[in-house]
């Protein structure tokens, strides 16, 4: 009777002392890790008798890793509808343990915020002084402060890359911002702005007195100053400064194109430099024909800088010619 009973019962007492799992999977409550992507492996030990299914799970992505200094859960309840799906198990064949949860956190490791500044500060300053060499400004010195140290940051570990942004489009001035970007492999971690205080000291020409819109400019009225130019780096167009120098009067006085105030720089825009020929002037003409040189006396009709053409008139002609500026009094016939 107790044989036929267990006969009939077999599969259901089977069943009740249950059969082993295909797979094991015991969570643990914390995991660092220290790829972008979370595999089960990391978060859970597992067991199978299939080596196979084993191997499969320990490689089974379970989502992204958290950035450096952040962490995420990973709930079993949602795992277990994953690793069913993915592995293709019965989700009676596996067999959950642990925690119902596991906290992932990224290995990482800090950055101090003076590093940050050490990679910002030598990319600031070549930038700059490629500014300065366009602008053609001789021997100035280029100072650079943090406005405030960045906070530290946490970064992954291993082979984490630091990547100045270029420089080339950005606008130079008193304040400027220089960001650092840091990746872990092609994943673009965080970014981190860097703000610095720019000073550039030059030799520069200083208006020691108001100049009107058009006055000329002597030698008393000017004087040399090594001074903070920074804020006129972002002007357009070489030679930013006025090319003003009196430690020999000039011939003619240069100009002023617009209203100076006392005590400001002198730039290339304000100043008209001084003309080499004026109107009513009788200067010489100099004309080329193959090996020989003719010169006569003409009349300039308007005034000219050096490398300008204007035009004159020779004494017993009614027509003007144009000639090339070549000196103070000094033209040279254009063909």
């Amino acid at each position: 009777m107790l044989a036929i009973l267990l006969l009939c019962l077999g599969p259901l007492a089977l069943r009740a002392q249950g059969t082993p799992p295909s797979l094991r999977v015991e969570m643990v409550s914390s995991s660092q890790v220290s790829q972008s992507q979370v595999v089960l492996g990391e978060i859970a030990y597992l067991s199978s008798p299939d080596l196979q299914l084993l191997r499969r799970a320990v490689a089974l992505p379970v989502g992204m890793a958290p950035r450096a200094g952040e962490s995420t859960v990973l709930e079993r309840d949602r795992l277990a509808n994953w690793v069913t799906t993915r592995l293709g198990v019965p989700v009676e064949k596996i067999q959950w343990e642990g925690v119902g949860a596991t906290v992932v956190q990224s290995a990482s490791r800090e950055l101090a915020g003076d590093s940050l500044v050490a990679l910002a500060q030598p990319a600031l300053q070549n930038h700059l002084l490629a500014v300065i060499r366009a602008k053609g400004i001789p021997e100035a010195r280029v100072e650079l402060n943090p406005v405030s140290v960045p906070l530290s940051v946490f970064v992954p570990l291993g082979d984490a890359e630091y990547r100045v942004r270029p420089l080339a489009s950005v606008v130079p001035g008193k304040r400027m911002l220089v960001w650092v970007d840091i990746f872990a492999g092609q994943r673009h971690v965080k970014a981190i702005p860097v703000r610095f205080e720019v000073s550039v000291y030059a030799d520069a020409t200083v208006a020691a007195k108001p100049l009107r819109s058009g006055e000329a400019i002597g030698v008393q009225d000017t004087f040399r100053e090594q001074i903070d130019v920074a804020h006129l780096l972002s002007r357009k167009g070489a030679g930013m400064l006025a090319p003003l120098t009196f430690d020999q009067p000039p011939l003619a006085p240069s100009h002023s194109r617009t209203a100076v105030r006392a005590g400001e720089v002198l730039t290339a825009e304000q100043v008209r430099p001084a003309a080499a020929v004026s109107r009513g002037d009788r200067v010489t003409l100099v004309a080329h024909s193959g090996l020989v040189s003719l010169e006569s006396k003409v009349e300039v009709l308007q005034a000219g800088e050096v490398g300008q053409v204007v035009r004159v008139r020779a004494n017993n002609s009614t027509a003007p010619v144009m000639a090339k500026v070549m000196g103070p009094g000094q033209l040279e016939l254009q063909q």
